[in-house]
């Protein structure tokens, strides 16, 4: 299933094989990090493979970004004390070398292949767990 995830993204515009599996441990980091426990397990449960993935990947921290973004992500985490699930994807992206529409374009995929792989009740969570994310998608 990872493979046919990582096929599907590297089928996009600007990847290969070597960058998709880039995005697609990123995007698996984030439901680590940031989805309910009964949910990222539900995920890696569906997806063999998924947790040893997300489990090597490194999330940048806030200082990957620069200039205006990094404003922002400091406002976004002084005022709700943690920093933002979205502005964490997008900064880990960007540390990776995507383009704004690569990251969004990945994303998109990410949520379809959990909804069809694993369920809508997960792509729900994540979006919900990372808002703004289904604006993306």
């Amino acid at each position: 299933m990872i493979q046919f995830l990582t096929d599907r993204i590297a089928d996009l515009p600007g990847f290969n094989k070597v960058r998709a599996q880039k995005a697609v441990s990123i995007l698996f980091r984030i439901c680590l990090e940031h989805l309910p426990g009964n949910v990222s397990q539900q995920i890696f449960d569906a997806v063999p493979g998924a947790f040893a993935i997300a489990s090597s990947a490194h999330l940048p921290p806030s200082s990957a970004s620069s200039g205006i973004e990094t404003m922002i992500e400091g406002a976004i985490a002084n005022q709700l004390g943690t920093r933002e699930p979205l502005m964490v994807l997008m900064s880990a992206m960007r540390g990776a070398g995507f383009t704004s529409e690569e990251s969004r374009a990945a994303s998109a995929l990410f949520i379809r292949f959990l909804t069809e792989n694993v369920g809508v009740e997960a792509a729900r969570h994540l979006t919900e767990a990372v808002p703004g994310l289904n604006r993306l998608s």
